[in-house]
């Protein structure tokens, strides 16, 4: 939902449906931004996807599911793995 959506199902909601609706808003937000730092985190350890820098001490090791627990709901998604050269699980 983008925000002039979200502004228009505000402005026809009563006080606890907005309530509900702004809860829901700010969770997706709060997943992207984290999904964006696991992102962020994985690129500054292996580097940019399908890069193949042996110097690097990590590699792209697939993903597994992330799951994070936003107010009273959980919330799952992939990401990244990394793990160092050499080292096995």
């Amino acid at each position: 939902m983008d925000k002039a959506e979200l502004r228009a199902c505000l402005e026809q909601a009563d006080s606890k449906e907005a309530g509900a609706l702004l809860r829901a808003a700010l969770r997706n937000k709060m997943r992207e931004a984290l999904m964006e730092i696991f992102e962020e985190e994985v690129q500054g350890l292996c580097g940019p996807s399908h890069s193949r820098d042996s110097k690097s001490d990590y590699y792209r090791a697939g993903s597994s599911p992330a799951k994070v627990k936003l107010g009273a709901t959980k919330g799952c998604d992939q990401r990244g793995q990394c793990d160092q050269r050499g080292q096995w699980k």
